[in-house]
């Protein structure tokens, strides 16, 4: 999405360009990161990279079309998200396949209150998607 006005203007040799520094970068932090964190210090060089390209793709396409960024979504998602996370970490059973189901139901459950009750547009949209579902499901249930 970033990136569709330089698709669309056919500037795939910009696009290229972008995601060879975001692949460089990638290496980089590859190098730096591995060595302390092992696997986790890849994910961690790999989500940074793309986080690069987002915001590079973001930049340099908006001259080509705007896509209006939802700013207050991302914050509330990465708040959301980071608070779920947090609650999950406290609930143990002593079974790691329990605490996996458990630490993902807490998130399932926390995730979307916290992002229902923080964004207003997020309430709307999902008080009109639960209307359509009701009305699709009252046609089955009739017909």
């Amino acid at each position: 999405m970033a990136a569709a006005g330089l698709f669309l203007k056919k500037r795939t040799g910009a696009i290229f360009a972008y995601v060879a520094i975001a692949a460089v970068v990638n290496i980089a932090l590859n190098y730096l990161l591995i060595p302390r964190f092992g696997v986790s210090g890849s994910a961690i060089a790999t989500l940074l990279s793309f986080a690069v390209l987002l915001v590079i793709a973001m930049l340099i396409g908006r001259s080509e079309l705007t896509i209006p960024f939802p700013l207050l979504a991302l914050v509330v998602s990465v708040f959301a998200f980071g608070a779920s996370c947090v609650l999950a970490a406290h609930v143990t059973s002593g079974s790691p396949w329990l605490d996996l189901f458990l630490h993902t139901a807490v998130v399932l459950v926390v995730y979307p209150v916290i992002a229902l009750g923080l964004d207003p547009r997020l309430r709307r949209s999902a008080r009109e998607m639960a209307q359509i579902a009701l009305g699709r499901w009252r046609q089955w249930r009739g017909g």
